[in-house]
């Protein structure tokens, strides 16, 4: 872990306040420099995707779009949007790789956050380099982007339930 990562969260513990709003449990050893995480039972997105593409659901889609809508609400970005990262438990989408997790640094780009997301459908890794599957993964990707993201309902929808979480969780953050 990169000096700081280990800064960020020592002093603004927004990375252990994300994976409590996740769902996952995650420790930060200072005398190591290693985050320790709790096992994640399930499929990886990726490996479930791949073998059966009709589980890439607009409900799957819409759990990791408030995956960064918490990471947004925390002052957080995700820079590693890899369907491998991604474990899916009993119907539950969680996040399990919060190495690439960093500060914000440009406020003004929110958008562009939100974009990266659909980087999900570069990440598919197919049998024998299978680049039909590949690219109806990556166009799936990009629809399922284009509904959720495109459609201000749905937005609003998933940025309440994203605050209903951090309040469940007596989560500070930025209602900015």
């Amino acid at each position: 872990m990169a000096r700081g990562q280990i800064e960020d969260r020592i002093y603004k513990n927004r990375v252990e306040d994300l994976a409590k709003a996740i769902g996952i449990d995650t420790k930060l050893s200072l005398l190591t420099g290693l985050e320790i995480q709790s096992t994640v039972e399930g499929d990886n997105l990726e490996t479930q995707a791949v073998a059966k593409p009709e589980s890439l659901t607009k409900e799957v889609y819409e759990q990791i779009v408030k995956t960064a809508l918490l990471h947004e609400m925390l002052g957080q970005e995700l820079t590693d949007w890899s369907a491998g990262n991604f474990i899916n438990n009993d119907g539950q989408i969680k996040l399990v790789d919060l190495g690439g997790t960093q500060t914000i640094t440009d406020q003004s780009a929110s958008a562009e956050r939100l974009a990266q997301i659909s980087n999900i459908g570069e990440s598919f890794h197919c049998a024998g380099d299978d680049t039909s599957k590949k690219a109806k993964l990556k166009q799936q990707v990009t629809d399922l982007h284009q509904e959720i993201t495109g459609d201000t309902q749905t937005m609003q929808r998933l940025m309440g339930e994203v605050i209903a979480t951090l309040d469940e969780n007596r989560i500070g953050y930025d209602a900015g």
